[in-house]
């Protein structure tokens, strides 16, 4: 009995220090109001027509008074960016919609 102890502390200890029994360590990528996807559903059609790989950017909503923008910035470009045009491997997209009947005001490429 005392072996059967033994063998599965030893194996409980390894298995917690590779971190398969250790607590989860994941964190969320992104946290933002439920309100944000209905700009995002909104300027999905203008993406997806641009054929955008959203895997290479980061997007911000800025909500402003009559309108929501919603940017793309290359996911390489640096923290706390802002020179003129856009930067990093992939070109900027800003996509402009309208607050009051939601339709894409204009979207275009920030170079």
């Amino acid at each position: 009995m005392k072996r059967f102890a033994l063998a599965l502390f030893v194996v409980f200890s390894i298995l917690a220090s590779d971190g398969l029994i250790a607590e989860s360590q994941t964190r969320p990528r992104a946290k933002f109001s439920g309100a944000c996807l209905k700009w995002l559903y909104a300027a999905e059609p203008v993406l997806q027509r641009e054929k955008l790989d959203l895997d290479k950017y980061v997007v911000s909503v800025t909500e402003e008074d009559g309108s929501v923008t919603i940017g793309l910035t290359s996911a390489d470009c640096p923290e706390g960016w802002h020179g003129r045009g856009s930067c990093g491997s992939s070109p900027g997209f800003v996509v402009v919609i309208s607050k009051e009947d939601m339709h894409v005001i204009r979207s275009n490429y920030v170079r």
